[in-house]
């Protein structure tokens, strides 16, 4: 009881220690549970008395029991979740979250659409696409706003709303230490208890796992869905109508990971009919209610929020090519070359495996529709391969461990190896924070909070009848200041003059949002031809401009 003791008081101050140093301190909120750490100085020296205490305990550091790696792999771990909530975004802004975060609220609600109230004032054809904000499209009847993004995720918001209204925000850091879990279950290897930390390690330090997983966006519990479908089928097979819904989710928040369900139906498929037949009922209920979801908020089975699915996919050599090169330079660029070595040497490794073979056909699966995907030039257009990469993630330590028990090392140290797994996952930490901290990442949740300082600015300071002429901030806007607004970049060239003089006869008071650096020159090329209205400066919220319009 005392050995277990120590341990645990040696890992929470490692992890302190860890956290101080990466970060220089952390102020973390989680509810009602707060973490203040700064003074490095006692974690490092309580760490120190706790390991020698430990130490008079059992002489041998190799020999202790859960050995030395094991403890530095479970440290690393509680700081990884420490650094995750010190970085939470807990603000709605721009198109992702706020789509997100606002069809919790209209599901929470029990509708799907939400109806516009000034479409009929607006003097131009299309009005409805300039009165639907950021993360949403106009419906089929052409007076209401419908989410543009599937509602996988919008729907475990929703019920997350019990906890208050922060509640939908921590979905996806939840669901990102889901897929540590996924990955600490997945990459168990028998006799080798340090592999499945190793997994979880890795998979919590991967820089897109960590970026999305500290944001209120799909990408992480659409891995986290997959993950878990492809861990009931392939190790709790009973578990058939378990997976069936964990894939039926992964399909509801992204519908791109059809195939990849597709696939995982087909490679586990076995003589036990029953439960195959059941996995398959469950997936193909899911996908019946995503039909029926774009039916009714878009007018056809088939529609989406993104359009025409020609659009967004294109099977072409061309497109092809295009996200090749893209995905092989933004990787390489937020993972190192080394990440393309990963896959192949782990099927080298585990060839002999039936189960390696069966996740790479998941993991390709999940990969290949983006390889004719709109292409997007930026390192963090690589997210929509997320699941791919934890699943090959998964592969690597299973292999390693496996390359590591095959080692040659002394009899009287037999985890000597073992020390590979510690050290190989404090280098990825290592890289990994050393990429997000160059690219912004651990800022990211100071700008966005921009975004509800101008909605509360609004709330504050101008009448209920007041519109917004935004456009980043059109949804933010009605979410934290409880205003109406417009799409600006929907109103045409030579009609922003006619639309004002429409809402200041219907008794509105006209304003304009625009955020600093790219939004002004595009609003003054837009309507430079547009004489005769005047941009009176009210204030400035950060780098956003706030303008009367008259």
């Amino acid at each position: 009881m005392t050995q277990r003791a120590l341990d645990t008081a040696i890992v929470l101050f490692a992890a302190s220690l860890l956290l101080i140093l990466a970060f220089g301190g952390i102020d973390a909120d989680l509810g009602p549970v707060r973490l203040r750490l700064h003074d490095w100085m006692r974690p490092a020296v309580l760490l120190g008395l706790a390991l020698a205490v430990r130490f008079w305990f059992a002489p041998s550091a190799f020999a202790l029991r859960p050995s030395m790696n094991t403890l530095a792999l479970l440290a690393l771990l509680f700081a990884i979740a420490g650094g995750y909530l010190e970085h939470h975004v807990r603000v709605a802004g721009g198109l992702d979250s706020y789509g997100y975060v606002s069809a919790a609220s209209l599901l929470a609600s029990g509708r799907l659409t939400e109806p516009q109230q000034l479409t009929a004032l607006l003097p131009f054809e299309e009005a409805s696409a300039a009165a639907a904000p950021l993360g949403y499209v106009p419906g089929p009847d052409g007076h209401t706003n419908v989410p543009r993004f599937p509602l996988g995720l919008p729907l475990v918001m929703a019920l997350f709303k019990i906890f208050g209204p922060g509640g939908p925000f921590y979905v996806p850091l939840l669901m990102a230490f889901g897929t540590m879990a996924l990955a600490y279950a997945m990459g168990r290897e028998q006799g080798i208890p340090e592999a499945g930390l190793f997994a979880a390690a890795i998979v919590g330090v991967d820089p897109l796992l960590a970026h999305y997983g500290m944001q209120p966006m799909s990408d992480v519990p659409a891995t986290f869905w997959l993950i878990a479908a492809v861990w009931l089928r392939l190790e709790r097979p009973r578990a058939a109508i378990a997976a069936g819904f964990c894939a039926g989710m992964a399909i509801l928040t992204r519908p791109a990971l059809l195939p990849a369900v597709i696939v995982l139906g087909a490679v586990t498929a076995g003589r036990r009919s029953a439960r195959d037949v059941a996995f398959a009922a469950v997936v193909i209920a899911f996908v019946a209610a995503q039909m029926m979801v774009n039916r009714v908020l878009y007018g056809s089975f088939l529609a989406s929020g993104y359009g025409p699915a020609s659009h967004m996919f294109e099977i072409s050599v061309t497109r092809l090519a295009a996200n090749v090169a893209n995905f092989g330079k933004w990787l390489a660029h937020s993972h190192t070359p080394v990440v393309w070595l990963l896959w192949p040497m782990a099927l080298v490794i585990l060839r002999g495996r039936p189960w390696a073979w069966q996740v790479s056909a998941v993991a390709a699966a999940a990969a290949v529709p983006y390889l004719f995907y709109l292409v997007f030039d930026d390192w963090e257009s690589s997210r929509f391969l997320l699941p791919t990469i934890v699943l090959v993630l998964i592969l690597f330590a299973r292999a390693l461990s496996v390359a590591l028990s095959h080692l040659p090392h002394p009899s009287h140290l037999p985890h000597l190896p073992h020390l590979l797994f510690p050290l190989l996952a404090f280098l990825c930490a290592f890289a990994s924070h050393r990429f997000l901290e160059r690219e912004g990442v651990y800022r990211f949740g100071s700008v966005e909070a921009k975004y509800a300082l101008v909605g509360e600015w609004f709330k504050t300071h101008t009448s209920g009848r007041t519109v917004v002429l935004a456009g980043l901030h059109s949804g933010s806007i009605r979410l934290y200041g409880e205003r109406e607004t417009l799409r600006w970049d929907q109103i045409p060239a030579d009609q922003l003059r006619a639309t004002l003089q429409s809402l200041e006869g219907a008794g509105y008071e006209p304003y304009l949002a625009l955020d600093n650096p790219s939004e002004p020159p595009l609003f003054d090329s837009r309507f430079r031809s547009d004489a005769g209205v005047t941009l009176e400066p009210v204030a400035r919220v950060r780098v956003v401009n706030i303008y009367r319009l008259r």
